[in-house]
């Protein structure tokens, strides 16, 4: 019988409160339908994985990612949907090969970074080729373009290298250095946003409308102020899952996907947003904890990627609906809605499985993290 590490309780836990609140959204039996049967999808895609052997699960997933790399080239000569070039419709759904490619660049890195036999290619190799690989990759990205996404994948790569023997200055100093010029340059940068080819003109407003603060007009912040709204109303322990209050948030942009942190906390309160992210804290430093009893290779470097994959999403999303980083597309997986990140984390929780099935003598399911 396949045992789970107690990491990796939370993802299920969120991931009912996930299918929960998108069918509380949800506006038609269609819709429940699909959500429900995504979800089933991913689960099937975790089982599938959890049962291989931990050298076909490698293999498999590499296969994988490199179908999925050569998506977000296809991706870009596919019609336009929601004005990016980002999905690909196959009947009724929609699959965002970007999103599946987060998983694939944590296999990528892990090989790469820590080796299929606990021998990398050597710190300063490693790193350039992850660099490299991760390039090809942010541009493919940024041409749809996906931002949001690009940044997540930016913040995955950063903790695995940070967590290798990498030279600090590297893997410390310069996401460092590039976070105090985007904050301390501010609006005074606005003029080299515009001149990147591949940054849209909305992406540029949204960073302006963010240094402006309160000074921006009501009608680029409406997105924002909304969602601040609505959390306000929730109070401590929330609305609650009424009819009117379903009405109320139906005015609520993008509230089934990048403002969904927003219907949590007006139907829960701040009771259930924190135990939201005190579930989020402990996939994420559950899987760090986990990965400093195995040895060095790649399959601590997967249990790295997949901390950084939950924190990140949680951070950059809940950093927007704050107002703490600029409006950007980040879904909070497996909370929003989304079959592609859905599916894309049933992937990594069940490579995670069956990886670790080779550290049994590492479990100990008593042990919160272990």
């Amino acid at each position: 019988m396949l045992r789970v590490p107690n990491f990796i309780y939370p993802v299920f836990i969120l991931s009912f409160l996930g299918v929960c609140i998108q069918l509380y959204l949800s506006n038609s039996g269609n819709d429940s339908i699909k959500i429900v049967s995504l979800m089933i999808v991913a689960y099937l895609a975790g089982y599938f994985f959890s049962r291989q052997k931990v050298n076909n699960a490698w293999n498999i997933s590499i296969i994988s990612t490199i179908i999925c790399f050569l998506l977000l080239v296809v991706v870009l000569f596919l019609p336009e949907i929601r004005g990016i070039n980002s999905w690909i419709k196959i009947g009724p759904f929609t699959l965002q090969p970007s999103e599946l490619a987060k998983v694939g660049l944590i296999v990528v890195n892990s090989v790469i970074l820590g080796g299929r036999k606990g021998v990398g290619l050597g710190p300063l190799n490693g790193f350039v080729f992850c660099i490299l690989i991760n390039a090809l990759v942010f541009i493919l990205i940024a041409l749809q373009p996906e931002m949001g996404t690009l940044i997540v994948m930016a913040g995955i790569t950063w903790i695995q290298i940070f967590c290798s023997k990498v030279n600090k200055f590297f893997s410390t100093g310069l996401p460092i250095i590039a976070i105090l010029i985007f904050f301390i340059g501010g609006k005074s940068l606005i003029p080299f946003y515009e001149s990147i080819p591949f940054v849209k003109a909305h992406q540029v407003k949204r960073i302006e409308t963010f240094f402006a603060g309160s000074e921006a007009s009501s009608d680029d912040r409406w997105q924002i102020e909304a969602a601040h709204i609505q959390m306000a109303k929730g109070g401590l322990w929330g609305s609650g899952f009424s009819e009117s209050v379903k009405q109320e948030i139906y005015w609520l942009p993008e509230r089934q996907n990048d403002l969904v942190f927003a219907v949590f906390f007006r139907t829960g309160g701040l009771f259930l947003v924190s135990l939201i992210i005190i579930l989020y804290c402990w996939a994420s430093f559950g899987a760090l904890n986990f990965s400093e009893r195995i040895p060095p290779g790649a399959a601590k470097q997967l249990l790295i990627g997949f901390a950084g994959y939950m924190i990140f999403h949680c951070c950059f999303n809940i950093g927007v609906a704050l107002e703490l980083i600029p409006t950007t597309g980040f879904p909070l997986i497996p909370l929003s809605q989304g079959g592609s990140g859905w599916i894309s984390l049933g992937c990594l929780v069940g490579l995670v499985l069956s990886i670790l099935s080779s550290h049994l003598n590492l479990y100990n399911s008593r042990v919160v993290g272990g």
